[in-house]
C-alpha cells in the first residue's frame, strides 16, 4: 500500500523511508529516498520506528501524523486521510 500512496501523491509531497538499522533494500521496499540513520539510536529513541511506523511532517516541519508501532499499528488509511487534509 505504501507504494500505491507514493505513486498517487509523489507529485505533491516528498516521501522518505528512514531505516533505523542497516537494511538490504534489494530484498525489501525500494524507494528513491531511502535514508539510513546513524547507529547512535537518537532517531529510534525519539520516534520508536522499529519495526515500522508512518509519520507525516507538514510544510512547517511539524509532525501532522504519527502512526502507532507496526505491524498492528500500521494505519495507511489514517495516514492518507491526514495527507489529503494537508494538501487540500
Amino acid at each position: 500500500r505504501l507504494n500505491e500512496l507514493y505513486a498517487k501523491y509523489q507529485g505533491q509531497v516528498q516521501f522518505y523511508v528512514i531505516s533505523i538499522h542497516e537494511t538490504h533494500p534489494q530484498r525489501g521496499w525500494q524507494v528513491p529516498n531511502n535514508l539510513i540513520c546513524a547507529n547512535d539510536n537518537n532517531f529510534d529513541e525519539k520516534y520508536v520506528g522499529v519495526p515500522m511506523r508512518l509519520f507525516l511532517v507538514d510544510g512547517d516541519g511539524k509532525t501532522a501524523y504519527a502512526g502507532d508501532k507496526g505491524p498492528f499499528g500500521w494505519d495507511d488509511e489514517g495516514f492518507e486521510n491526514t495527507l489529503k487534509t494537508l494538501i487540500a
